[in-house]
C-alpha cells in the first residue's frame, strides 16, 4: 500500500521537499498552505482506500465549491473588504 503512496508522491519530489522543509506553526503564508492543501488533495484523490470509499458509498469528489460550501463561504468572507466608516 505504502507503494502506491510513493509511486503518487514520486512526480512531485520537489513539491515535497518544499513541504517538508516548512515549519511547525500554526501561521504559514497564504501561498504555503494553498500547496499544502493541493498536496493533500493530491494524495489523497490517489488513495486506493478512498476511490474504493468513494464507490462504495456513491459519493463524489466535487471540484468547485458551491455557495454554501462552508469553506467558499469563508474564503469569500475572507476576501470582502470594507469600507471605513466616518466617524
Amino acid at each position: 500500500m505504502w507503494r502506491q503512496y510513493r509511486e503518487a508522491i514520486e512526480p512531485l519530489k520537489a513539491e515535497l521537499e518544499y513541504l517538508n522543509g516548512l515549519p511547525t506553526s500554526f501561521v504559514l503564508p497564504e501561498a504555503a498552505v494553498d500547496r499544502l492543501g493541493a498536496a493533500a488533495g493530491t494524495i489523497i484523490l490517489s488513495s486506493p482506500e478512498f476511490q474504493r470509499l468513494l464507490r462504495d458509498t456513491g459519493a463524489r469528489v466535487v471540484t468547485e465549491p458551491t455557495a454554501g460550501d462552508s469553506v467558499a463561504a469563508s474564503r469569500a468572507a475572507s476576501e470582502m473588504t470594507t469600507a471605513p466608516t466616518a466617524q
